[in-house]
């Protein structure tokens, strides 16, 4: 039988990752997205990572924040920050960038999301 703590331990692992560089909010979330786009994980570990990282930086700047949208793909990881950013990581692992506004993204009739890829940019190491 496996022992619940263990299993805790186990799932908050990801939670200690390499520390970020930068003093601004921004400055931090560039420096993850670095760190995201050379990671050699699944898309799924991908945007874990990524969510372990927003929840730094939002420990360290309140207000900022990011929410992991339900996708119709189960392979695609959609992300929305508080001023309309749009983070999507594509089945590939590529990363993505672009808006809520300049139609990055549509909804289908289980208002799950769907990556408009010709909207987007992609999102390389900077």
């Amino acid at each position: 039988m496996d022992d619940p703590l263990d299993n805790l331990a186990k799932s908050m692992s990801y939670r200690s990752v390499e520390p970020l560089s930068g003093s601004t909010g921004p400055e931090m979330m560039r420096d993850a997205l670095n760190k995201v786009a050379a990671f050699e994980g699944t898309p799924a570990e991908k945007a874990d990572l990524f969510e372990t990282y927003v929840d730094h930086v939002a420990e360290q700047f309140p207000g900022f924040s990011s929410v992991r949208m339900p996708t119709e793909n189960s392979s695609e990881f959609v992300f929305t920050g508080s001023a309309g950013e749009l983070l999507v990581i594509s089945p590939s692992g590529t990363i993505y960038r672009g808006t809520v506004g300049s139609g990055g993204i549509t909804f289908n009739s289980q208002n799950q999301a769907i990556p408009n890829y010709n909207q987007l940019t992609v999102r390389g190491l900077k």
